[in-house]
């Protein structure tokens, strides 16, 4: 095992003024004019413990990592210590020790450090050292070694995203500039990589920068292009590529230029070339699809050849291309024509290929009693809980989307165009790539079970599913004979799923012109439940689903299907299994409350596959159990349901161990099920209160000592998204277990303001989730800190983090209705959160809500709590009305009738009725506001009728020239319900 050394009786030689340590790595010399290092020298023995120190940090055993990270923690508060690691970094150390056997990889722990260190303590660092790591980072980028390069352009990255501004790395578009103009490919190389470092982590400072650095690296990127070097080409295009994100104003001034250098490399020897060509053309279909308008045909034809490339990768791009056009203003229009070739294609790359039908052979067995292993076990990404608007508190759902079924038929959640998990709150744009794994592939067979991956038969199928929405029925005289071909195919079972899925994909956009055909089809499926490959059983099982709108309108076919995904849950392949239950979640969000007579025999298969299932199709029975407690709500509480399904999941709650990967679908299923028991899961609270918030406590503990796990932000967020769930469905009831777990728990308040504090988005969405919950409860444990709550929920109030932003807003809404209305007897600081919420709180919000671009429901959100504000101190507010009046009626117009839209608007009339010349300019937004009800409550009605007559009888004959500018719907809402 290797040792820790902190102190070394091996001294090197002296050091020399100029800094470079006579045993250092051969390190090229950077451009005259960049910044040369500021004087500073090593000193040996430092130097040399440092470097012992990194070196053992590769280290294979957790104990020596840990002894090292603990001196390393001592290091840190050396004033120079960032000197050493970029010394490191930059010039290597050779020691005479023979254990320094890589001296890259000392390097590049070095470096990782040193980008640790500034994304925490850049401003702590002082000015003669950031000059000097500046200096000796610009000149490791052009280093010999990529893995130095990379680590080096991650740490000038970081600085830059640390500062917000280029300039924060003395000299550094200067010395791209000079490297991009080399004859030596390292330099080339070296800035490039920087600026794909700058143009993925910090594209927004890249693209506004004041020394508009773009407007002359772009034309150098765009010549690079065609450099004789794949790499160079491939690279240059690449950044290109996620610079077309932002679509900065010089990308935009050279697009012309662009389009024709992709034309000119678009054969390309090189697959990775060729492949990012089509990422372009799709970034640009998608930004500025007029640029492509000249070059229309060239590019069609060139995206129809490269959708039947042979390189699955290249074809996989060019697919996307169809998705975007189909989605493009007049996109139907220029598709149309091309149908016959494009569809044959398109169905075509929906097939697995001949490796994949191999594969799949070997999995075409009896396999459900072989326990699954850690690497069969997926990677589960929990989505931290978004409140929408108006307490329309959206849950994640099951869903059969296209991309699941292209998987393998058997995997519940979707994917968007790019690949990333659905439900996300941020958004990107399909078919990029931002990896630097260029070329590699593996032949493993997980990887063609893989449901993160996007491939050529999950475009392929989108594609097909794209066109059913745009062409509808037209679509089905191109595709369905070549489908009867393909489903008929007896002799390989790899054309007959390929034709079911292509039933699927199109069940909705083609729903009208299948119809007549639907008994014939549903029959035909259901015998393919029982086909002999059990990839045939499973997308038959997800095309039925698909065409659940229909079936759930057939009394027997409903029953059929039931009946058949029950069965099929216990079929002896455990691809089969989670085809079905994947099917039935989908049937239960297709049918809702309907499937709720089919309880009892649903939750005795449930009951069997959970003594079944191995682990994996366990997490694929929680899932059903989510989707099932959504569909059917309260109807679950009802006791002989209970009786099954609780013991069910209190007995895996038992036997799972807080650190496995399991319980994080566990915590997740839980979330749901409490919401549809309401008060029912009382009893069950006290336990679930404690264990989560030991969880939690663990964590953080863990962390304090330097531990982290990249599973830490998904527990730490399931647990405090089950609490919120708990808090839900509680109500005031929940007080008790704020303090009183028992069973070993803690407090979960302090754990709530930790979550709040955290650094990492999701936690603190979860967190603010929560707040808001166990503020509408009127929660009084709360009372105590109120005012450090409202304070810590204002400082989230940042669009920039729109999730983190969105919960904060809503749950401000709910602290500001709780202070609000406590009796006057309760010790709070009413003044202080009064200041705190106008002085800080009302200009973000007033921000925020005239911003229309901004998600939507973080818009509402933000009208909502204004009002609400409004509601409670509306002397303050008042004022300030005129400033968001006419943006937040246009916002709460669209939200739905409820408690939180009828505080909000009374609210707002508090203000109104303040100061009524405010909304003068946007008096037909309240009008219209006023209409968006359909069911107002007596008092509020009132409310509306006297603020409008007031200003009929305030306003005199001006009223009637007022009245005529109306709309004829506000018009008839001012005559017909208020009698004006």
């Amino acid at each position: 095992m290797a040792s820790v050394a902190m102190n070394s009786s091996h001294l090197a030689l002296a050091s020399t003024t100029s800094g470079e340590h006579p045993n250092s790595c051969s390190t090229p010399l950077a451009p005259a004019s960049q910044p040369q290092p500021t004087q500073w020298a090593p000193a040996p023995e430092k130097l040399h413990a440092i470097a012992t120190l990194l070196r053992d940090s590769t280290s294979a055993y957790t104990n020596v990592q840990q002894q090292v990270y603990n001196q390393l923690q001592k290091y840190s508060t050396v004033r120079d210590f960032n000197n050493y690691l970029v010394y490191i970094l930059a010039h290597g150390y050779n020691s005479p020790d023979a254990a320094y056997h890589s001296v890259d990889a000392v390097r590049q722990a070095a470096g990782l450090v040193l980008k640790n260190n500034i994304r925490l303590l850049y401003n702590s660092i002082h000015p003669h050292s950031r000059q000097y790591i500046n200096s000796l980072l610009l000149a490791a980028i052009g280093d010999t070694s990529y893995q130095i390069r990379a680590v080096a352009a991650t740490c000038i990255s970081t600085i830059v995203d640390s500062m917000h501004t280029l300039a924060s790395c003395s000299g550094l578009t200067t010395t791209l500039i000079h490297y991009m103009d080399s004859d030596r490919l390292t330099y080339i190389e070296g800035a490039l990589t920087v600026l794909s470092a700058l143009a993925e982590d910090v594209p927004l400072t890249l693209n506004h920068d004041v020394s508009r650095p773009l407007d002359v690296l772009i034309p150098k990127l765009i010549h690079l292009c065609a450099h004789p070097s794949e790499t160079i080409r491939a690279k240059s295009v690449q950044i290109l590529n996620h610079l077309l994100l932002g679509l900065p104003s010089a990308l935009r001034d050279h697009v012309d230029v662009f389009i024709r250098t992709l034309f000119s490399i678009a054969d390309d020897s090189s697959a990775q070339v060729r492949k990012r060509v089509c990422t372009s053309i799709c970034l640009l279909t998608e930004a500025i699809p007029q640029s492509l308008a000249p070059y229309l045909t060239s590019v069609i034809e060139f995206m129809l050849a490269s959708s039947s490339h042979s390189d699955e990768l290249i074809a996989r791009e060019a697919c996307e291309f169809w998705i975007l056009v189909a989605r493009v203003q007049g996109g139907k229009d220029v598709l149309r024509s091309y149908l016959p070739r494009l569809v044959p294609i398109i169905l075509d790359n929906m097939v697995y290929s001949k490796d994949e039908v191999a594969l799949y052979n070997q999995l075409n067995k009896s396999d459900d009693t072989i326990p699954d292993t850690d690497e069969d076990i997926r990677p589960r990404f929990h989505q931290p809980r978004f409140v929408a608007s108006g307490s329309n508190h959206d849950h994640p759902t099951m869903n059969g989307d296209i991309h699941s079924a292209a998987e393998n038929g058997s995997q519940v959640g979707s994917l968007n165009a790019n690949g990333t998990a659905n439900g996300s709150n941020d958004s990107s744009t399909g078919g990029y790539d931002s990896d630097d794994d260029d070329g590699y592939e593996s032949s493993d067979l997980e990887d063609f079970r893989d449901d993160s991956e996007w491939t050529l038969r999950k475009c392929s199928a989108s594609a097909i599913d794209m066109f059913s929405h745009v062409f509808g029925d037209e679509l089905l005289d191109h595709l369905l004979p070549r489908l009867e071909s393909k489903v008929a195919d007896e002799t390989h079972w790899e054309q007959r799923e390929c034709g079911v899925l292509a039933l699927g994909a199109i069940a909705e956009g083609c729903y009208q012109g299948m119809l007549p055909a639907l008994p014939r089809v549903a029959s035909f499926l259901f015998g393919l439940t029982e086909d002999q490959h059990n990839m045939v059983r499973s997308i038959a099982c997800w095309t039925l689903s698909r065409y659940s709108k229909w079936i759930i309108n057939e009394k027997s076919r409903f029953e059929q299907l039931v009946d058949t995904l029950l069965k099929l849950t216990g079929d002896s392949n455990k691809l089969v299994q989670k085809a079905a239950c994947s099917s039935l979640a989908m049937l239960a969000e297709e049918s809702g409350t309907l499937i709720a007579p089919f309880l009892p025999p649903i939750l005795g298969a449930l009951s069997h596959a959970f003594s079944q299932y191995q682990k994996n199709n366990l997490i694929a029975l929680y899932d059903v159990v989510c989707t099932l407690a959504d569909a059917v709500g309260t109807e679950l509480a009802v006791q002989e349901h209970m009786t099954v399904l609780m013991p069910l999941l209190t007995g895996q709650w038992n036997a799972t161990s807080d650190n496995d990967s399991k319980m994080l679908s566990l915590l997740e299923c839980l979330s749901h099920v409490f919401r549809a028991l309401g008060m029912s899961s009382q009893q069950y609270a006290g336990n679930i209160f404690s264990r989560c918030t030991s969880i939690m406590d663990t964590i953080y503990n863990q962390e304090a000592r330097g531990e982290r796990d990249d599973n830490h932000i998904d527990f730490l967020t399931c647990c405090l998204d089950l609490m919120c769930a708990l808090a839900e469905a509680l109500g005031p009831n929940v007080d008790p277990f704020m303090s009183n777990n028992g069973n070993g728990g803690k407090p979960v308040l302090p754990l709530l303001f930790a979550g709040m504090k955290d650094r990492r988005q999701e936690v603190r969405q979860s967190a603010f989730a929560l707040l808001g919950e166990l503020a509408r409860a009127r929660t009084p444990s709360l009372i105590p800190a109120l005012t450090e709550y409202v304070e810590g929920t204002v400082e989230a109030l940042n669009p920039e983090y729109m999730s983190v932003s969105n919960n904060a807003t809503w749950a401000l809404g709910e602290l500001v209705m709780m202070a609000g209305f406590l009796p006057p007897s309760v010790p709070i600081n009413r003044d202080v959160i009064q200041r705190i919420l106008v002085e800080r709180a009302l200009d973000s919000l007033i921000r925020v809500v005239n911003t229309p671009q901004l998600n939507r429901s973080l818009l509402e959100n933000s009208a909502l709590t204004l009002g609400r504000m409004g509601l409670v101190m509306s002397e303050s507010m008042a004022p300030r009305l005129g400033q968001f009046a006419e943006a937040a009626f246009s916002q709460l117009r669209n939200i739905r009738d409820d408690i939180e839209k009828e505080q909000a608007f009374h609210g707002m009339n508090a203000m109104v009725r303040v100061n009524p010349t405010a909304i003068m300019k946007c008096f037909g937004n309240y009008l219209d506001a006023i209409g968006s009800w359909f069911h107002c409550k007596p008092d509020l009605e009132m409310e509306f009728a006297s603020i409008l007559h007031g200003y009929k009888q305030s306003l005199g004959d001006q009223w009637f020239s007022l009245f005529n500018s109306f709309s004829s719907p506000s018009q008839s809402l001012l005559k017909e319900r208020f009698a004006l």
